[in-house]
């Protein structure tokens, strides 16, 4: 998903802030382009992010794995199901968000894997409260199975049943890399320092 309004960020198109010289839905298309589980990339943009629309699509026009899908931008659930309507995808798919740059694909093979265990409609990924680094702002804490958590930006839902209500999986991990969503601009040098601290180099 790419195409939220970026009023957190001053107004600029969120995707295309870059990280140590490089966009933030690079790293996340790198982690899923490397995913053993993931099949095509669906990049959902609105008419909120135009300069990420061409990015995508200059970017990766050799990548026969990536393409980008404009929605109308009237909201998470509405946008997601007309992405589900146009593709076709009336099966099982997983939704990330192209702010949280530190992403592994190890973390979404292990999440798909978890999925699929759990024969439920739904799955929703969530952070424990105690793996998220101090610098990192949380705006949002959530209590299940008796655990702090936050959303991690990643849900698997089925697209055959986007009308209703879907029996969901709470998946609760505890993951400081996935932990760093990049929502305000100070939320970057918090990202860069756990990025040396962890020797990334995505």
């Amino acid at each position: 998903m790419a195409g939220g309004k970026g009023e957190r960020m001053g107004g600029r198109e969120k995707p295309l802030v870059t990280l140590k010289g490089k966009p933030l839905i690079d790293y996340v298309i790198a982690a899923l382009i490397n995913s053993s589980r993931i099949g095509h990339i669906y990049i959902s943009v609105t008419p909120r992010t135009p300069k990420t629309w061409r990015y995508i699509g200059n970017k990766y026009r050799d990548e026969s794995r990536v393409s980008a899908i404009m929605t109308p931008g009237t909201g998470y659930h509405e946008d997601t199901g007309h992405s589900v309507e146009k593709l076709a995808l009336f099966r099982p798919f997983l939704i990330i968000s192209s702010d949280i740059p530190l992403v592994r694909s190890e973390t979404i093979d292990d999440i798909v894997r978890k999925y699929e265990i759990t024969g439920a409609e739904a799955l929703s990924v969530r952070l424990d409260c105690s793996c998220v680094p101090q610098e990192i702002r949380v705006d949002t804490i959530l209590i299940d199975h008796g655990i702090e958590n936050i959303p991690a930006a990643i849900n698997i839902i089925d697209g055959r049943h986007m009308n209703r209500y879907q029996q969901e999986h709470v998946y609760i991990i505890s993951d400081r890399l996935l932990a760093v969503n990049i929502n305000y601009l100070q939320d970057l040098s918090a990202c860069d320092s756990i990025m040396s601290e962890s020797s990334l180099s995505r």
